[in-house]
């Protein structure tokens, strides 16, 4: 039923991922509502995002936008004329302090899960970046790297950490492989959801409870507090607005302690 969906949002570039998602969710409309395309109205729609309506803001709107890729490009059915999309809640994003990186990593014994924690808070990679990354895409010699095909479909170069580089070549020394991914599996590469484990039961072993993200938050923020020009962290972090990259701004507070409180 769905095949038209797929084909269309290929043409047109979108990740595997984001046509995964998207079908599911198309799905799970149809499941709920019991009724064919064809007869679907807004109000099913709106039946459908009430069930739902606990979830965030930001699952909501994805299949809000997921719903009418489908019936306005397939269907060609005017349905979204009533629904708006949700506010997103904003929240400051979380940062780790250098100690209790250094700790994350250093709890860590397998080389594979640590070099995963070196260059996600050393390069400010996401998840997915990082675990398709590929052992070509490096250059240690000079120190930096490509993601290619990142979000937006766009690539960029990164920075390596030394500490980054040194367990590198001692991981590829001892690798007996000719697996072209850096994060090797028998079947390709790890999953995001491998890496959100990986950084969990590090965390875990220190006290704390992140997620990968916490670590590229991190990265932005320390390279803030170290007064790096933020259109440079921009690019090292292939952000397309500058505006995205400013909201690590909001999380350092090293400007807030040189505020004296009234009271005192």
């Amino acid at each position: 039923m769905f095949d038209i969906l797929k084909e269309e949002l290929e043409l047109l570039g979108y990740s595997k991922e984001t046509i995964d998602v998207y079908i599911h969710y198309n799905q799970d409309f149809l499941r709920f509502i019991k009724k064919e395309p064809k007869c679907v109205s807004s109000q099913d729609i709106k039946r459908y995002l009430l069930h739902n309506i606990n979830k965030k803001p930001r699952t909501i709107n994805l299949m809000i936008s997921a719903l009418k890729f489908y019936y306005d490009r397939i269907y060609h059915k005017k349905l979204f004329h009533s629904i708006r999309r949700m506010k997103q809640e904003k929240h400051i994003p979380l940062v780790i302090s250098k100690e209790n990186i250094r700790k994350m990593i250093e709890s860590t014994s397998n080389i594979k899960h640590r070099i995963l924690i070196e260059l996600l808070y050393g390069s400010g990679l996401r998840a997915g970046e990082c675990t398709r990354l590929r052992i070509n895409d490096l250059n240690l010699d000079e120190g930096y790297g490509i993601i290619r095909q990142g979000k937006g479909k766009k690539d960029r170069y990164i920075i390596l950490s030394e500490r980054f580089v040194n367990d590198m070549r001692n991981y590829l020394s001892k690798r007996k492989d000719d697996n072209q991914f850096i994060f090797n599996t028998s079947k390709g590469h790890y999953s995001t959801r491998t890496a959100e484990v990986i950084i969990g039961n590090a965390a875990r072993k220190i006290g704390l409870n992140v997620f990968p993200h916490a670590l590229r938050s991190s990265f932005a923020t320390h390279l803030i507090e170290n007064g790096i020009d933020i259109s440079k962290i921009q690019m090292l972090l292939g952000h397309s607005r500058i505006d995205t990259t400013r909201n690590y701004i909001k999380t350092s507070v090293r400007d807030l302690k040189e505020i004296k409180s009234p009271l005192d």
